[in-house]
């Protein structure tokens, strides 16, 4: 069973759930938002017809599964269930997605200060790509001198985290061994932690041996953009070291995921394969979580902008927000700019993604992310500062 809280402002969204749930529009003309819950067994389906007391459902059948929605402009645990009546599995599930959702800023702060990051602002997160053929910066650093170089000059331009990747994931791109894989970034994490051990470091990796060895090193987050389907060791990785991790979304592999990818809603299928993915690693206790919807892997430019307009709903699932989408192809298809010429457009959608609620921009360009950072931070606090 999935729980959500979908914001139906958006027109085009809106119109989904009309055509799914076949309902008049005039309905939900006085409605924000809709509480879905999707993938109910038929068991339940007496008990979702009459949750709420005073809230308008629609109920969708489907095969042995059922979908719900409740229409609302807010919603809280007590109006939305009968204790007595609803099973307590099912009781936990909703409460715990309306709880997330209605507490969303404060579960992310308290959750970023237990992993050891910034809990006032969204943390800026500078990329370190040693490879040759990265889509933007490949080639820049290919002696550990340059890497280390770059990396102390990301931190000096306000780099919260460094995140060093050995291996390219542009689109197309294939896979390179592991032996090599550890001789670009081996080296440079045990210089970057000899010389700054209070830097927090990422590993962008799919192999379950560079993320162990990087965590043996210092390292506090890995970042495996396959989610832990590459390399079946990785879990197991995961859960003895307990790092922090990101769990994001892709279709395919760097090599097939742009070849016509499609979805039939986005950001709901995103959210179902986060719900999927947290359960897994919360039953082996890692807790410790970023969700990325992995803007531009498997996405065409409409899914990319769809995701950054609806991240709020991801508010029901309770992990922050992480976001990369720096100098990517989406931008260049939108305004016809070359990748080096980007930053404009990168910066933009960096701060739509903050003020929609990202706690971590993934970021080639750290100096800009941190000023906007600093806007953002006094726009927000008008009227609290002196300047």
């Amino acid at each position: 069973m999935i729980a959500q809280i979908v914001n139906i402002k958006n027109v085009e969204v809106l119109r989904r759930y009309l055509t799914k749930y076949q309902i008049n529009p005039q309905t939900v003309h006085n409605y924000s938002y809709v509480f879905e819950l999707r993938k109910l067994s038929k068991e339940y389906l007496e008990i979702a017809g009459s949750l709420l007391l005073n809230k308008i459902s629609f109920i969708l059948i489907k095969d042995d599964l059922i979908d719900v929605i409740y229409l609302g402009n807010s919603f809280d645990h007590n109006e939305i269930t009968n204790k007595s009546n609803v099973p307590n599995c099912l009781f936990l599930e909703i409460e715990k997605a309306i709880n997330n959702f209605n507490n969303f800023e404060e579960i992310t702060k308290t959750k970023l200060h237990s992993y050891g990051l910034n809990n006032l602002n969204c943390n800026n997160m500078g990329i370190i790509n040693i490879t040759p053929d990265s889509f933007s910066d490949g080639g820049e650093c290919l002696t550990i001198e340059t890497a280390y170089n770059k990396c102390i000059n990301l931190l000096k331009t306000g780099a919260d985290i460094l995140d060093i990747g050995g291996e390219s994931s542009r689109p197309g791109s294939l896979q390179i061994s592991c032996d090599e894989e550890e001789q670009r970034v081996l080296p440079l994490v045990k210089k970057i932690i000899e010389n700054n051990p209070e830097v927090l470091i990422s590993i962008d990796t799919t192999k379950s041996v560079v993320a162990k060895k990087s965590l043996q090193l210092g390292a506090k987050i890995i970042n495996d953009i396959s989610c832990f389907s590459f390399d079946d060791q990785m879990i197991s990785v995961l859960e003895e070291y307990k790092p922090v991790v990101v769990i994001m979304h892709m279709l395919g592999s760097p090599e097939t995921m742009q070849i016509s990818p499609c979805y039939n809603d986005v950001v709901n299928e995103i959210y179902d394969f986060f719900i999927e993915k947290i359960r897994k690693l919360e039953k082996l206790n890692i807790k410790k979580i970023f969700l990325d919807p992995g803007i531009g892997f498997g996405k065409r430019v409409s899914d990319n902008l769809e995701i950054l307009n609806r991240l709020s709903d991801f508010k029901s699932l309770g992990y922050p927000l992480f976001i990369g989408l720096s100098r990517k192809s989406f931008l260049g298809k939108l305004t016809e700019s070359e990748v080096n010429s980007r930053e404009i457009e990168t910066i933009v959608m960096e701060t739509i993604s903050v003020l929609n609620g990202a706690a971590v921009i993934r970021t080639h360009n750290t100096e800009n992310v941190s000023k906007m950072l600093t806007l953002i931070n006094n726009y927000k606090n008008f009227g609290k500062i002196n300047v």
